[in-house]
């Protein structure tokens, strides 16, 4: 029933954003002479089809120029007014006539986190990932960002999160399967799904995948973050930034994609600005996709709606809200992991489906965000803001124990879940500037509150004989659930940071949050722990387009779940705490290109199964690193996005000498990518792109026995752009893994392996009207 509710608003919406305004955007052929100014617009309003509202008190004595060509009603307006003195607003379906209103210089509506503003194409020079501290210049900010621009977006088509990911620096895929959610690790950490994802910077819970049809850009923080959000692990924060209302005019796009397996999806965006001064913004999107991939019997379906609102109450007050509901259900493709090293398989058919009929994962999720800002002068603004996001999760799946790589033997076991989850966070913060002679300090005082409950219902019935080589049909087994197993996860947290302008080359950032942080399970011990995170950060430009920083963070998270096959399956670890300490550069060359190096290095209590199959918290996790990224135009018709990660992640001080030293598992050496577009010069519209991924080889086992090998992807694309009257239309081509590499796609830290993706051939076709 929400569903159709949801449908019916957006049909409501189509209706008031596009028909009432569509004769006001649709181009016509004007050709009027020299005449007075009354006369014109009334040629002009029947010629348009739209109501011009014209005090004949305005209009008297004034001349319109002569107007010939191809114009919007908008367009011709601005034109037969120029210089008049008037102006034309638009209201509901015509426009009205006025003086030019004198511009307020006391108005100041509260700050509009605008993305994509300083965009140009694949380069962003903002981001909104900094927690309290909001949009800031990236030149400016002392930690690394990556940021997965709307460009880039649109040509690379991604429906999940490792795709859109795969050129950003350092990013593995670590989730097996790939078909309950998106996993990945960064700077050889995993990003947590229950902590370290964001969307509009409010707490995203990510068990089931985040649709792409109604997100304007990805922005990724690497490292841990706990000062600006409370706790999470130290991989990152996943920020997924959505479309808002446009500023002015509308939004109707529409757009249609297929792949060489006979999967199709199709998507539409509308947007506008309703009232007098255009007060209330909406936007609307949706997207449906019939799911079929490279894997054989294989099937799905998803769909998401969205609506995003921007209501200007007054001249200091905005709100926002944005809901969302996503639901997707899909085949499981199980993961296999080798008894030993020496069961380690060369490769598999990657298109053989090795689950059953009954396997399924299931994710239908509502998502709902209230953001209200209101600024008291120029220098102080409030802001309060909250999200609830409900997800229900069944699924059936099976895992395989491989013990005979060569004849392909092996054990498939099963397990049945139910898993609902209920999220709410809050923020309340305060933001101001004083000055104090030549230095500035903005300061930002906040508390904000967050709590997940997670309730699960599971059983295991067991398991079967099963060959990879030649899969077969397992009746699908029975198993009574269990108990309820209810996890609670809360953190109050309140916090204070100054961003100090000491000079026009100098920035230093200081903070402190203070967490209660608390967290219990039916059956065991309950954890709590108070903490204070601090970050410190030092900036230097020494000249207008290139800095050099220093920073240290801290980070603090939930501890991990001992897995079903460990014998202490269940049990609940401690809290965990991290570090980071980097120091990087950071340059904006002229055409259009921004470069940045960093060396990092983040320790982190580990996590294992040991050598009793108990899973236990013993010793740490240190990573040492550097990282170099580049982003943006090489040259007026090359624009490149990519760079390079290598790490040193061991384990030390365990307790145990045959792991002391090693490295850690999944994490490779290096990782490399690079994206190229081109747009070939003599062929308007027409663009060429492609790119590279190398994953450096991976420690399968805590005691490196195993690896899964190096791999490089190539991947290829072509892009026509053109307009068909007044429509903006662009079709695109990509070949994903061009040369049919097999490849081990994830490595997780259980020593689960999954193959990556086959060659595979998308079409995609965009109109914008």
């Amino acid at each position: 029933m929400l569903r159709v509710r949801f449908a019916a608003l957006v049909c409501a919406l189509l209706f008031a954003l596009i028909q009432a305004p569509a004769l006001a955007q649709t181009a016509i052929e004007v050709d009027l002479p020299a005449q007075p100014l009354g006369q014109a617009l009334n040629a002009l309003a029947q010629k348009a089809g739209v109501q011009i509202a014209a005090p004949a008190a305005l209009v008297a004595g004034r001349q319109a120029p002569p107007l010939k060509g191809s114009f919007t009603a908008r367009e011709a307006l601005s034109r037969l007014l120029a210089g008049s003195g008037l102006e034309a607003r638009q209201e509901n379906a015509g426009f009205v006539v006025q003086r030019v209103q004198a511009p307020a210089a006391e108005q100041r509506l509260p700050e509009v986190r605008v993305v994509g503003a300083g965009e140009t194409g694949l380069q962003a020079k903002t981001a909104s990932t900094l927690g309290p501290l909001g949009s800031a210049a990236l030149l400016d900010t002392p930690y690394s960002v990556s940021v997965i621009t709307q460009e880039l977006i649109r040509n690379e088509n991604p429906t999940r999160l490792t795709e859109a990911l795969r050129y950003v620096p350092g990013v593995v895929n670590s989730q097996p399967g790939g078909s309950y959610y998106d996993q990945v690790m960064v700077r050889g950490y995993d990003v947590s799904a229950f902590s370290n994802y964001r969307k509009n910077n409010l707490p995203l819970l990510i068990r089931g995948d985040t649709a792409f049809e109604n997100i304007e850009r990805l922005e990724l923080y690497k490292g841990p973050s706990a000062m600006f959000y409370g706790f999470n692990s130290p991989g990152g924060i996943i920020n997924y930034i959505t479309k808002r209302p446009p500023e002015s005019g509308r939004v109707v796009s529409v757009q249609a994609g297929v792949n060489g397996f006979g999967g199709s999806r199709v998507a539409v965006d509308v947007g506008g600005r309703i009232g007098a001064e255009g007060q209330l913004g909406l936007r609307v999107n949706a997207g449906y996709e019939d799911i079929a991939n490279h894997i054989r019997d294989f099937s799905g379906r998803r769909d998401v709606e969205s609506l995003a609102l921007d209501w200007r109450i007054g001249r200091d007050t905005l709100l926002q809200l944005d809901y969302d509901q996503q639901y997707k259900r899909t085949h499981i493709q199980p993961g296999i992991t080798a008894i030993n090293a020496a069961q380690i398989p060369s490769e598999i058919d990657p298109r053989k489906f090795l689950g059953q009929p009954w396997t399924y994962h299931v994710s239908d999720s509502r998502n709902l965000m209230l953001q209200l800002t209101h600024a008291f002068n120029a220098d102080w603004s409030i802001r309060v803001a909250g999200n609830q996001l409900n997800l229900d999760r069944p699924y059936k799946y099976s895992n395989i124990q491989l013990n005979d790589k060569v004849t392909g033997d092996g054990l498939a076991f099963f397990g049945i879940y139910d898993q609902y989850y209920d999220t709410w966070s809050g923020q309340l913060q305060v933001e101001g500037r004083v000055r104090a002679g030549a230095v500035t300090h903005e300061l930002i005082i906040g508390h904000a509150p967050q709590r997940y409950v997670y309730d699960e219902f599971r059983a295991f019935p067991g398991g079967a004989v099963f060959n990879i080589y030649s899969p077969t049909l397992i009746a699908e087994p029975f198993a009574a659930f269990g108990g309820l197993r209810r996890s609670t996860v809360t953190n109050r947290s309140s916090y204070v940071v100054d961003r100090i302008t000491l000079s026009e080359r100098w920035q230093a950032i200081a903070g402190v949050r203070h967490n209660d942080f608390r967290q219990t399970q039916i059956g065991q011990p309950t954890y709590e722990k108070s903490s204070n995170t601090p970050t410190l950060a030092l900036v230097y430009k020494p000249v207008p387009w290139a800095s050099v920083y220093g920073s240290y963070m801290e980070g603090l998270e939930r501890g991990g779940v001992a897995p079903v096959v460990a014998a202490n399956a269940g049990e609940l670890m401690p809290p965990l705490e991290s570090r980071q300490y980097e120091a990087g550069v950071k340059a904006e060359l002229a055409r259009g290109l921004s470069l940045s190096a960093a060396l990092f290095e983040i320790s982190k209590p580990s996590e294992y199964s040991n050598a009793a199959n108990v899973y236990v918290q013993d010793g740490e996790q240190v990573n040492k690193g550097a990282e170099f990224s580049v982003a943006g135009q090489l040259t007026r018709n090359l624009s490149l996005y990519g760079g390079a990660t290598l790490v040193d992640a061991k384990l030390r001080e365990t307790g145990n000498a045959l792991l002391n030293g090693k490295r850690a598992s999944g994490v490779p050496r290096q990782a490399l990518s690079l994206y190229a577009d081109y747009r070939l010069p003599g062929l308007p519209g027409w663009s060429v792109n492609g790119g590279v991924v190398h994953i450096g080889r991976r420690p399968i086992f805590a005691d490196n026995s195993g690896h899964a090998p190096a791999y490089t992807l190539l991947n290829a694309g072509v892009r026509y752009e053109f307009r068909v009257g007044g429509t903006r239309s662009r079709i695109i081509l990509n070949i994903d893994n061009l040369t049919d590499e097999f490849y081990w796609d994830s490595v997780d830290s259980f020593g689960t392996l999954t193959a990556g993706v086959p060659r595979t051939v998308r079409i995609a076709a965009q109109f914008d009207f």
